[in-house]
């Protein structure tokens, strides 16, 4: 199965090449320019991992992840040319779960998507959904949804209802 990814840089030129190597590898990746596009997506399909830069038009990386950690729990690697500490640690702070200093390379990027991949999703296991009425509950990808609506819950609720999901049906 393959892993949706979201790359979130304003960089045309990197998001070509960063997302040609990863869809080598297996990855299906999906880029944007903006916060905005970012959101759209998001709205519009499910992601295992998202890529993020810190300085993007309009707003910061930062700010994306902490109003993404409202909603969902999905991977997010930052990957910046800002590389203070300070830098770094509001990127933990903010949601982050992985940093990945610019100028990187391609093998340890590819390392660093995989390895948290594995950590999340485990194994190339299937998706793990189940459906009841007009709720999906997709818990490899940790996401509710009802008709089609991203339904947000904290990670204690999800995971209560992802044991309840795979324990009754």
């Amino acid at each position: 199965m393959k892993r949706n990814i979201l790359f979130v840089d304003d960089d045309e030129d990197l998001s070509f090449i960063i997302s040609e190597m990863l869809e080598d590898y297996g990855y299906c990746v999906t880029c944007a320019e903006n916060s905005e596009r970012a959101f759209e997506l998001l709205s519009q399909d499910a992601f295992h991992l998202i890529l993020l830069d810190i300085n993007l038009p309009n707003t910061t990386g930062f700010e994306l992840c902490k109003e993404l950690r409202q909603v969902s729990t999905v991977p997010i690697i930052f990957a910046s040319a800002r590389t203070s500490e300070t830098d770094r640690i509001t990127g933990f702070d903010n949601g982050g779960d992985d940093y990945l200093p610019k100028p990187y390379s391609m093998k340890e990027l590819l390392s660093r998507v995989n390895a948290l991949i594995r950590r999340t999703y485990g194994y190339n296991e299937e998706e793990n959904k189940v459906k009841f009425g007009n709720v999906t509950v997709n818990i490899t990808a940790r996401t509710v949804t009802k008709n089609g609506s991203v339904i947000s819950l904290s990670l204690r609720e999800f995971d209560l209802l992802a044991y309840l999901c795979e324990h009754i049906y």
